[in-house]
């Protein structure tokens, strides 16, 4: 993970990180995969999440760490759109 993170991570970024590795929990909260990442780089996304998005992440620990937020704020709108146009454009709708 890039110390950088912060200065990397924008809404097209995260739009693509929730169509290829997130979900949507029982809950309705959005689920980011974290797999990959030790404790530490985990800390970091949270902070940039926060930071850059005003998201409150909570991590949940399966087999591996998990991000999940509550889509409240209206930051969430705005990579929703993002989402669902690169939805729209990887399959042509």
């Amino acid at each position: 993970m890039p110390n950088i993170i912060k200065e990397l991570l924008n809404a097209r970024a995260l739009a693509y990180w929730i169509m290829v590795d997130g979900g949507i929990d029982a809950f309705k909260a959005t689920i980011l995969n974290t797999d990959a990442f030790s404790l530490n780089d985990v800390n970091l996304l949270v902070e940039a999440l926060n930071e850059n998005f005003k998201l409150r992440t909570r991590l949940i620990k399966k087999t591996s760490w998990t991000l999940s937020y509550r889509n409240t704020n209206t930051t969430n709108t705005f990579i929703s759109f993002y989402c669902r146009t690169l939805y729209a454009a990887k399959y042509g709708i």
